[in-house]
């Protein structure tokens, strides 16, 4: 549901943003060119450009720009045009056009001419071959968010499986011992890894422990690695305490972290943080959401649930991955995984 919420705001955020910047992405001259050039061609018509007013082309210098004006402020002068309509305003838009002309603004001015000017729409100058229309909008928004989301999960799930395993391996370590990883990649089982033993370690473990690749256990050296893992420990000790003390079950070389709320042991697997899918993500939730209400089935949809969480009224039956037998007993009966003192 917070993630939701976040990748609203960060859309309607988003949203916001491009209508701003469709409405502040041309200057104040470039403002003043569009309407001068729009102004132009009502009164001479349609294609009417500046240098065609003055009757010059567009590689003009300077020199021939001024001599042209010049010629052109004679005829179009109010005085000697008293019964032509708008002559006053032709008169003061070739004085404008001119002092385009004549400084760095000539430079903003062709580059508008050879690729076009935008229109005006209402609310600013827009290339209307280029203005993506709302549904559009919304849509690149919507993916842009829904990338943001995978991108966000793919990098937390990442976090979550580096702490998962890093807290199975300083269990196997306080368990088994620094020789752990040899025992876990044993091909036979040691008497250390049969025995059911609960351990105490912080909750995020010990960092800098070694880690062992499958491809290189043949010719491995387990007295290198054991070196590692003590001064990986001596590191550790020298530190101060990294969160709370919780309680690990290590049992057939699977790790099991104690859920004092449930009384009972959940199994660490790192291949459960998984990224959110695409067909998971806030929109797919929100639709899903949508429907329910419409139907009346109150879920939480917009929660993020794994890929095989399912109801709780059918979570009887169903195979998790809680301990819930405890190691062997003498009598041989198993009872719930609770814990004992």
């Amino acid at each position: 549901m917070r993630t939701t919420r976040f990748m609203l705001a960060l859309g309607l955020v988003l949203l916001a943003l491009v209508s701003a910047a469709k409405g502040d992405m041309w200057s104040k001259f470039d403002h003043e060119i569009f309407d001068l050039q729009a102004a132009l061609e009502k009164t001479h018509g349609v294609g009417s450009d500046f240098y065609s007013i003055l009757g010059v082309p567009r590689a003009a210098s300077s020199a021939d720009i001024k001599k042209a004006y010049r010629k052109k402020s004679l005829e179009f002068h109010p005085d000697k045009n008293s019964g032509v309509p708008n002559a006053q305003k032709r008169f003061e838009q070739l004085g404008l056009l001119y002092k385009i002309l004549r400084d760095d603004r000539k430079d903003r001015y062709d580059h508008f001419l050879r690729n076009g000017f935008p229109v005006w729409k209402g609310t600013g100058y827009f290339y209307s071959r280029y203005r993506p229309g709302l549904l559009e909008t919304l849509a690149v928004i919507t993916l842009f968010t829904m990338g943001v989301e995978i991108l966000v999960s793919t990098l937390t799930a990442r976090q979550q499986r580096e702490k998962i395993v890093r807290l199975q391996q300083s269990a196997y370590l306080v368990a088994w011992g620094p020789r752990y990883l040899s025992i876990l990649h044993s091909a036979e089982n040691s008497k250390l890894a049969t025995m059911d033993k609960k351990v105490k370690l912080p909750i995020s473990g010990f960092h800098g422990l070694p880690r062992v690749s499958s491809s290189s256990l043949a010719s491995q050296d387990w007295d290198a690695v054991e070196k590692e893992v003590r001064a990986a420990i001596a590191a550790n000790q020298t530190n101060e305490p990294r969160g709370p003390v919780v309680e690990c079950l290590v049992k057939d070389k699977s790790v099991f972290l104690y859920d004092e709320f449930e009384d009972s042991y959940v199994l660490l697997d790192p291949e459960e943080a998984s990224p959110t899918k695409f067909v998971h993500t806030w929109p797919f939730r929100l639709v899903s959401a949508l429907v329910n209400k419409v139907t009346g089935k109150h879920e939480d949809v917009l929660t993020e649930l794994p890929d095989d969480a399912d109801e709780p009224d059918r979570d009887q039956g169903k195979e998790e991955k809680v301990l819930t037998t405890p190691p062997p007993s003498k009598s041989g009966k198993n009872k719930r995984a609770k814990k004992t003192n």
